[in-house]
């Protein structure tokens, strides 16, 4: 909740039920549709129940029932899992309303027990889902309108005989003590829901509900003219489409805007209830209270009246807001009944095939990411946000050139949309084409307002300051724009104070700048932010590692093995660091943390060659041949398995085994010194000296400082005879190391034979 990207919903009823779906099956979601199609029947038979209450009839109620069941505009919140919220927060919500019904006995009495019921099952509801409060408007709207019949002028008088004569009618105690203690009791829960969220609404961006960033009347026209969406998709849910936002709705900027006759029939409409409401006859009067109440207090939360929210127009929130719809059609269905049976059955029974035939229609809609997206952007195609979800769906499947074409389109769409470019950015880079990956991220970079570290004041997603890292993340590959990649990151800090990440990844720029102390100090404060930051923690002990400090090292690569068991460079580098203190007992831990990371990756390098390394150190030669062949295999691109499986080798009379390997490993690898000094002994060692020579000069010229070299070439010197050459070699060998004792004495020895060559020619 804490989170600058939270929405800041607190549903743990719903959460358990997902928890309750894990245990029972995994993340197999049979088992979850399954679940929402339960309660669904569930809401469905208590809606009948419901009805019952308020129209007295259950013919009616059946088809309220009906109705409510086949709704196209329940797809979303059926077969959506996360829709899930909707109808257990509508259980709860008409529970609630049950059991506050029960609560009023006769005229004048309350039983305390269902009022209390009711209060708990509001809690319950809006634990589900926020929208869920809102039941108590209706209850107290039933307990007055309703359940005690008072109309406006009885109401009017009551109030004026309160405020002139105080006196109060006999209906006003009961009501009075039921209403308040709820209101009471929702004025604490929204207190309490205030306190966990922090205090603070969610941040969303001028895309998410355009209208919500607009000046007047732009704004005030628009939502009206939402209200009037809304009541069409009730009315005639035709087009349905899972998101609604960015350009889908164009803004109603002008009083002059045709769709303005919309929002005007709406208000007409609702006008003229309401009116049929406080002054018309009896017939089913109370229950078009009911319904205008049903409708109207539960679809508060979603219409921008009180605070912006997160989306323009959304099914799955009209899910309640649904039986109040459904209330009026049914009561109109009755009146026409009593005049026109056939045609009104005709009537009713053709929208019960229509709205069920739609509904079969869209449910393989919502089959998966990629029908669900493709339908919606025949709906919508000027809908940017589409494009990119399309493009997420195939940039998780890899398949990048499909992905960067959908990126592209939203991009074209919504040119001004930071995220947009951001995707453009990430896709181009997995393809490799990192001068326009740098370029997109730079669009987006310039897109982003000037901050200045107060991020919540702008309508700019949390994950746009993303841009910052993602570019950081590109340019860092240059060595030489490792300083900049710096400046990047900080920005992002700046206005993000708990990216963790971006903390991290500074602490790897810092480190390649040579700056340990800065870079240590980076990775702490990501490990402040995030305490389980395994990747943060083994970092930390490469920093440890560099500055010498083993143990601390450890204890850090420990911490991100507790965090994350499976952390292969952890587990890489713990081994290492044992392994590399030499004591015997703690071999058999290097051992197990080595055979766990071939588990997690069969062919990890490090793994393979250790284990040979250790096998060579308890003198177990054929496993340590075992392990450097595997790893020699697996990675012929790599010489130390191949340089190690020759010095065994040798060390086991397998000479010509040994100069084999070595023989390959120079061609492939020039450079590698030790290699060509390894050949060279063993070329001395069968006394091919002529092979030896040239094994040395290798190694010399790989590193022309190479002392031990520059002494043997010359031990094979004289074994050719060639004892000036073996001269000269001794004295480069001195002027490396004046203190290598051979050299001198080979030097003398040289010496004196060149003399008596000399002297037998004379």
């Amino acid at each position: 909740m804490s989170q600058d990207g939270s929405h800041k919903s607190y549903r743990p009823l719903t959460v358990a039920s997902f928890r309750i779906n894990y245990a029972l099956g995994g993340l197999d979601p049979w088992g979850y549709h399954l679940m929402n199609v339960l309660l669904h029947g569930v809401v469905c038979y208590m809606f009948v129940c419901l009805s019952n209450l308020v129209l007295n009839d259950a013919t009616s109620s059946l088809v309220c029932g009906l109705l409510f069941a086949v709704h196209p505009i329940h797809t979303e919140a059926v077969a959506g899992i996360v829709g899930r919220a909707e109808s257990l927060s509508a259980i709860f919500f008409i529970s609630s309303f049950g059991c506050y019904t029960r609560s009023i006995e006769g005229y004048d009495r309350t039983r305390y027990g269902y009022l209390v019921g009711a209060i708990i099952l509001c809690v319950a509801s809006t634990l589900c889902k926020e929208q869920g409060i809102t039941v108590v408007a209706v209850c107290c709207v039933y307990d007055l309108f309703v359940a005690h019949g008072v109309d406006i002028n009885e109401l009017l008088e009551s109030i004026k005989q309160i405020l002139l004569e105080r006196s109060f009618p006999s209906w006003f105690r009961p009501v009075f003590i039921r209403c308040s203690v709820l209101l009471f009791s929702t004025l604490f829960l929204m207190l309490l829901r205030i306190r966990i969220m922090g205090a603070e609404l969610p941040v969303f961006t001028q895309f998410d509900n355009p209208a919500a960033a607009s000046p007047t009347p732009t704004r005030q026209l628009t939502f009206a003219y939402l209200l009037f969406i809304n009541a069409g998709l009730l009315l005639l849910p035709l087009h349905l489409c899972c998101d609604w936002t960015m350009q889908t709705i164009p803004l109603v900027e002008s009083i002059m805007d045709w769709r303005n006759m919309g929002t005007m029939g709406l208000l007409i409409s609702m006008g003229l209830l309401s009116w049929y409401c406080a002054f018309g006859k009896e017939f089913e009067k109370k229950g078009v209270i009911a319904a205008l109440s049903l409708i109207v207090f539960p679809f508060i939360p979603a219409s921008n009246l009180f605070f912006p929210v997160g989306f323009v127009v959304a099914e799955r929130i009209l899910y309640v807001p649904s039986m109040g719809y459904i209330l009026l059609v049914v009561i109109g269905w009755k009146k026409l009944r009593n005049e026109y049976k056939t045609i009104s059955n005709i009537l009713i029974s053709m929208i019960l095939i229509f709205f069920a035939l739609k509904t079969v229609d869209r449910n393989p809609e919502w089959f998966s990411d990629e029908t669900l997206f493709k339908a919606a952007i025949r709906v919508n195609p000027r809908n940017a946000k589409l494009y990119n979800n399309l493009g997420h769906v195939y940039e998780d499947r890899r398949e990048l050139t499909t992905a960067e074409s959908y990126f592209h389109q939203a991009v074209d769409i919504q040119p001004d949309d930071i995220g947009s470019h951001i995707n453009m950015g990430r896709i181009l880079k997995a393809l490799e084409r990192y001068d326009e990956s740098e370029v997109s991220y730079q669009n987006a970079m310039d897109m982003m307002p000037k901050l200045d570290g107060k991020l919540k004041k702008f309508r700019v997603a949390p994950s746009h300051i993303n841009v910052y890292y993602n570019l950081a993340n590109l340019i860092k590959r240059d060595p030489a724009r490792l300083h900049e990649a710096e400046q990047l990151y900080r920005t992002a800090i700046k206005m993000k104070p708990n990216f963790e990440s971006a903390h991290m990844n500074l602490g790897d720029v810092l480190l390649k700048l040579n700056r340990i102390d800065e870079a240590e100090k980076a990775y702490k404060k990501a490990i402040e932010i995030k305490p389980k930051y395994a990747d943060a923690h083994f970092n930390l002990g490469v920093v440890c590692l560099s500055k010498n400090l083993q143990t601390d090292a450890t204890v850090s690569f420990r911490n991100a093995l507790r965090f994350d068991p499976n952390h292969v460079l952890s587990m890489v580098n713990l081994a290492l660091v044992i392994q590399d203190s030499k004591e015997v007992s703690d071999t058999d831990e290097a051992v197990r943390l080595y055979k766990r990371v071939l588990e997690l990756d069969p062919t990890n390098e490090k793994a393979l060659f250790n284990m040979g390394v250790i096998a060579m150190d308890l003198n177990q030669p054929e496993e340590a041949e075992r392990w450097f062949k595997k790893s020699a295999t697996e990675h012929p691109n790599s010489r130390s398995a191949s340089f190690n499986l020759a010095l065994l080798y040798s060390q086991h009379d397998r000479i010509g085994e040994s100069i084999k390997i070595l023989s390959s490993l120079v061609k492939k690898f020039p450079t590698h010194a030790n290699s060509h000094q390894l050949l060279g002994d063993l070329y001395v060692g069968v006394k091919q000296y002529a092979d030896a020579v040239d094994a040395y000069l290798g190694c010399m010229e790989a590193d022309p400082r190479h002392v031990t070299c520059r002494h043997n070439v010359g031990v094979a010197y004289v074994e050719l005879g060639r004892f000036e050459d073996a001269e000269m070699s001794f004295k480069k060998t001195l002027e490396l190391d004046p203190a290598y004792g051979s050299a001198k004495r080979h030097l003398q020895l040289i010496r004196q034979k060149i003399v008596e060559r000399n002297k037998s020619k004379v």
